[in-house]
């Protein structure tokens, strides 16, 4: 084995050690070329940090949606489900539903899929609750897409449709990795009402999301815009909806982990337990 596959294959070996879904391989062609598998663009960077420039090694990452699936696409059999952070099924990564379209499979381990959903999230699911559809039409992983308004649409039409689905989830209990009819968390609540309002495909999480839209000053925020804040010292972004009535009086719209649920409130009771950090827009002010 060449010195430095050995050198790889540890490496690897270390990584599973970490975390038994790991799931990254090494292996020699022909070519003498060194080719090494890993699933996320976090464990290309680890590998290329630690290769240190290493001419003769490509780096193959699953979750690219350039790279062909090894396991290829699939559909949702059911209405809704849901994806868990190892192939164990225990811990919560996200809801999702049809809406979320075409998925790539990327591995399988004792009788479950990992899968990317079209927002870039990955997790396992049950072999069982999703079907092969051989194709990868309708898949658009990693695109957020553009909003573009005809010159008949009214943006406070379109706002007020916004505020209206997000006000539908109001009383919904708050879990961490919630997105669905019956559980939220603060990005999933935004994700799927920006998805089933408008069309808009933002990230799953609301570090990712805060990277998104159009960023809009505290004091130029209004309705339809999404606020960023964090809570204490922290510095992962909670998020929700601004809403402003005809009086100016400003409240918001998210899944508290703090009420335990999905609430509305004031702009100031919002801010006794976060400290603001930015807001983005989608939808533009208008009448």
């Amino acid at each position: 084995m060449d010195p430095l596959q050995a050198e790889i294959q540890q490496l690897l070996a270390d990584w599973a050690q970490q975390s038994e879904d790991s799931l990254a391989r090494v292996w020699q062609e022909s070519d003498a070329g060194i080719h090494v598998e890993v699933v996320t663009a976090r464990q290309e960077k680890a590998l290329r940090e630690f290769l240190q420039g290493a001419s003769n090694v490509s780096i193959h990452i699953l979750s690219s949606p350039e790279e062909p699936p090894p396991h290829g696409f699939f559909e949702l059999q059911e209405p809704e489900a849901s994806l868990f952070t190892t192939s164990s099924l225990k811990k919560l990564t996200t809801d999702f539903d049809t809406n979320d379209g075409v998925m790539r499979g990327l591995a399988r381990k004792n009788g479950n899929t990992l899968i990317q959903l079209w927002d870039g999230t990955l997790g396992w699911i049950q072999e069982d609750q999703i079907s092969s559809v051989g194709s990868e039409l309708g898949w658009t992983a990693l695109k957020t897409h553009d909003i573009s308004l005809s010159a008949q649409t009214q943006p406070a039409t379109v706002i007020a449709g916004i505020l209206k689905r997000a006000r539908s989830y109001i009383g919904l209990p708050y879990v961490l990795g919630g997105r669905s009819n019956e559980r939220m968390d603060c990005s999933g609540l935004t994700s799927r009402v920006m998805r089933d309002e408008v069309g808009l495909v933002l990230p799953r999480h609301s570090t990712d999301q805060r990277r998104c839209g159009e960023r809009v000053t505290q004091a130029h925020m209004g309705s339809g815009d999404l606020l960023f804040a964090r809570l204490g010292k922290t510095n992962v972004p909670h998020v929700g909806f601004v809403v402003q009535d005809s009086r100016g009086e400003t409240t918001v719209i998210h899944a508290s982990q703090r009420a335990q649920a999905v609430i509305e409130e004031p702009l100031d009771a919002f801010f006794k337990g976060y400290r603001f950090m930015g807001v983005r827009r989608f939808i533009p002010q208008g009448k």
